[in-house]
């Protein structure tokens, strides 16, 4: 859930601070569709994630690939940018690296799986950093260590608790974008919780104001109703995909039919 338009180059001074955000909250055809790309998968993994598996592990693939697509191209950005095309290739990259890893992991649903956990341990550390000014963990090192942490406790959990922990991450997954994709067009700071946590490169700091509370307490009434409704509605889906897929790959063995007591006594024939 890192979609979002570059800044400008990190400098010292606070004029090249109120330039980075000022260019961060303009509302582009880009971040038109980086919003409405959001909070479209956003609805569908709040409430129906656990339902759709084949969708489910697509999206997944989707953010990762959308994810690390953005992390590397704004902390390789050069001095100058990328040129009057760089929103045009922010959302040209990310895209198709959403796509590739998407479709990739559609085939590798069973690996998918584990990369669905991860990503919502991921979703819950930004949540959690984003309380505070600048972060609840202040040190660069410290905040990539609790992602990183709380990614590796996703996965574990999902191993343990399988179809509790997928309908926890789909739905905060899917509220948080839902709220990230709405700060694309509110442009409350929501979102520049990601940058100052994810982005070594630019100019930006993050301030909690009563807006981004809102926008906070609205990923946490998403996640709640999300779960309650998956729970309701859809518990026990992503079991039953499984086993479908299961046994399709599965062989099946049956016994043929006798024709005859004859049969029944003297044993099968073998007919060319």
């Amino acid at each position: 859930m890192v979609f979002s338009t570059p800044v400008m180059k990190r400098d010292v001074g606070s004029d090249a601070i109120q330039q980075g955000q000022d260019h961060l909250r303009k509302i582009t055809v880009h971040t038109a569709i980086y919003g409405i790309i959001l909070i479209s998968i956003g609805v569908l993994y709040t409430f129906f994630g656990i339902k759709f598996y084949r969708v489910t592990m697509f999206f997944v693939g989707f953010y990762i690939g959308s994810i690390l697509a953005w992390v590397i191209l704004t902390n390789v950005e050069p001095a100058d940018g990328y040129g009057k095309s760089s929103d045009t290739i922010y959302l040209v990259i990310t895209l198709i690296a959403g796509l590739l890893v998407g479709s990739l992991l559609v085939c590798c649903s069973d690996i998918a799986i584990w990369f669905l956990g991860a990503l919502g341990g991921y979703a819950l550390a930004i949540f959690l950093l984003s309380w505070a000014n600048n972060g609840v963990i202040h040190t660069r090192v410290g905040r990539i260590v609790f992602i990183i942490g709380l990614t590796v406790a996703g996965v574990i959990l999902t191993f343990l608790f399988e179809n509790v922990i997928l309908i926890l991450s789909t739905a905060l997954i899917g509220a948080y974008s839902i709220i990230f994709g709405i700060d694309m067009f509110a442009n409350t700071g929501f979102r520049e919780a990601v940058h100052e946590f994810l982005d070594g490169n630019h100019t930006i700091v993050y301030n909690t104001d009563t807006k981004v509370y809102l926008m906070l307490g609205g990923v946490l009434g998403f996640f709640i109703v999300g779960t309650a409704f998956q729970w309701r509605f859809h518990r026990g889906e992503f079991g039953k995909h499984r086993a479908a897929k299961s046994s399709k790959t599965s062989p099946v063995y049956s016994t043929p039919p006798e024709n005859s007591e004859k049969k029944k006594k003297s044993g099968w024939s073998i007919r060319v």
